[in-house]
């Protein structure tokens, strides 16, 4: 308690100095390098640094805890139904993941419809949120969306990658869909050689968490 005038200030530091020079890390990856078609993520960003600046700034909205848990709902839940940008609908569905099982279950039709977004990484987002705190059949959704999207010789890299992240993260919660994890291609095109270093690694852990 002693420091938490120098924490808020050092925060408050942080927010504006990312604000200042149009930080993109708060986008997806995959997002990101996506949309950048060739050019720099940098460059893209900068060029509409209006556009970005809203984003990264709803992204610090959706991680803030200082707002009461309905007044979060209430926002986190319109922005998920309303934005035409991926960026906040993937922020809100993390801001609802952080808030942990009630807020999940409150925007729950909410989160389910998201499981057809049109982004990937939404998509994904929302089918962890929902296997971590939601019912069983939703964990079932969730792991079939998940496993579909890890499959690397059907998506892109960064796809797979999310994917076998959100599988990663939910544990034994994917014991379910073990044999198929076991069977998905660990070789896939990438759009530079390091890329293709992490889905073998990443299918490695999972397989040996189920032997």
């Amino acid at each position: 308690k002693e420091h938490a005038e120098i924490k808020a200030k050092l925060s408050k530091a942080l927010i504006a100095h990312a604000y200042n020079v149009v930080d993109i890390g708060f986008l997806p990856e995959g997002e990101r390098l996506q949309s950048s078609k060739g050019n720099s993520p940098y460059d893209v960003a900068h060029a509409d640094a209006l556009l970005a600046r809203g984003a990264f700034m709803y992204a610090d909205e959706a991680s803030n805890f200082t707002h009461t848990f309905k007044t979060a709902l209430v926002t986190l839940t319109r922005f998920l139904e309303k934005s035409g940008m991926p960026t906040l609908r993937y922020w809100a569905v993390l801001g609802l993941q952080m808030r942990g099982k009630p807020a999940v279950d409150a925007s729950h039709d909410a989160l389910v419809a998201t499981l057809k977004d049109p982004s990937t990484c939404v998509r994904i987002a929302a089918a962890r949120a929902l296997g971590e705190f939601g019912s069983e059949a939703d964990m079932q959704a969730a792991l079939q969306l998940l496993l579909a999207h890890a499959d690397w010789s059907k998506n892109d890299v960064f796809t797979a990658m999310a994917a076998l992240d959100a599988l990663n993260a939910l544990g034994q919660k994917a014991a379910p869909i073990a044999a198929q994890l076991k069977a998905l291609p660990a070789k896939g095109p990438a759009p530079d050689a390091r890329l293709k270093e992490y889905i073998p690694r990443m299918l490695e852990e999972l397989r040996e968490r189920f032997p």
